[in-house]
């Protein structure tokens, strides 16, 4: 009777837990479908995280680009001006064919300089105030805006073409513009250019050189600057070296693992570190001497062809005198003949008697 009614207990028991398990279950469905109803979709999301992360710091996220640098070197930093970015492009900046046809139209890229920097608009007529605190007039700033439109220009003709050309039927393509930032006339400029046999021919080439690729970087969508610097946390005090970079940017970020390619490439990087030190220097004294000697046979060259400048130069000054020579003579044989053709009329006709005559 014990046993049956310590039984009966835990049955009563799982019975319970199984209760408070449905109950917590039904909660917690509750609670996401309450989630998924009050969250911003589309258009009105576009930005949020940045406004968390700027209440957050009670300031505005510092943008800083190094002069020379394309990004910023901050990851955080990196990613959320990648983003603004994009939304400015994908709402605001039109799609042109080529990427010179946009920089010569300065007006779009200082539109989308101001538009990243200021903020973006919700519905096209609210505007979300200032997001970053950048300086737009900084040429580093300029220029890594202008590389980023660049990139996401390059991007965006991508993805159009992908989804509204490739492997379409001509009669089936559409002749609007599928994007609100593109009038009709510009999504025609983009329809020209695709079908045009030079850029079938590039894009065969372009294929072509990618699966020539053995090395593909591992790095996400951070760039190398940003992947950089997030590994100074992981080298601490120590500055990682050019093949801890290499392996870092091409290993797994999960497993840590290479490809073939890479482990070769790192082993052949190892074995020139441990080679004797000896031998490294016997190898660069005779690169150096070879270097030297090429040196001496170009400066005997270029002395050589001095000499025949000059000896150019000569003949072509002896030619000149003898022209001017020849000249003279020319001018001298003419005004003698001139003269004697003068005397001998006058001669015939008995106005000069021969014995006045006198030669010079």
């Amino acid at each position: 009777i014990a046993a049956v009614k310590r039984k009966m207990q835990a049955t009563a028991d799982d019975q319970g837990r199984i209760t408070r398990m449905k109950t917590k279950l039904h909660r917690q469905i509750l609670a996401d479908q309450e989630e998924i109803r009050t969250t911003p979709k589309g258009p009105e999301r576009a930005g949020k995280d940045l406004e968390k992360i700027n209440k957050g710091m009670h300031m505005k996220l510092p943008i800083h680009i190094s002069e020379g640098k394309k990004q910023p070197e901050v990851p955080r930093q990196a990613a959320k001006l990648a983003t603004e970015a994009g939304i400015i492009l994908r709402r605001h900046i039109p799609v042109l064919p080529r990427w010179n046809k946009l920089q010569h139209e300065q007006d779009h890229l200082s539109n989308y300089i101001k538009k990243v920097s200021v903020g973006i608009s919700t519905h096209g007529q609210h505007w979300r105030e200032v997001q970053f605190s950048m300086d737009t007039t900084s040429k580093s700033v300029i220029s890594a805006c202008a590389d980023m439109l660049k990139f996401d220009q390059r991007q965006m003709r991508y993805k159009l073409k992908k989804k509204y050309f490739n492997n379409i039927p001509e009669s089936q393509r559409i002749t609007k513009s599928p994007v609100s930032s593109m009038d009709d006339n510009q999504w025609a400029e983009l329809l020209k250019l695709w079908s045009s046999p030079q850029h079938m021919e590039t894009g065969l080439a372009n294929q072509r050189n990618r699966e020539k690729v053995r090395m593909y970087q591992r790095t996400g969508s951070r760039c190398y600057i940003a992947q950089a610097h997030a590994l100074r946390d992981k080298f601490k005090d120590a500055e990682p070296t050019a093949m801890d970079l290499f392996r870092e940017f091409h290993s797994s970020r999960k497993t840590g693992s290479v490809s073939e390619t890479v482990q070769k490439a790192l082993d052949d990087m190892e074995a020139m570190m441990e080679e004797p030190l000896e031998a490294l220097m016997a190898e660069l004294e005779r690169e150096k001497a070879e270097s030297q000697q090429v040196e001496q046979i170009v400066e005997q060259q270029r002395r050589e062809i001095d000499a025949l400048r000059k000896q150019v130069q000569e003949a072509r000054d002896s030619n000149c005198t003898v022209e001017v020579q020849l000249e003279h003579l020319r001018k001298e044989s003419t005004r003698k003949a001139s003269m004697i053709a003068c005397l001998m009329s006058n001669f015939e006709g008995g106005q000069v008697h021969p014995s006045s005559l006198t030669f010079e």
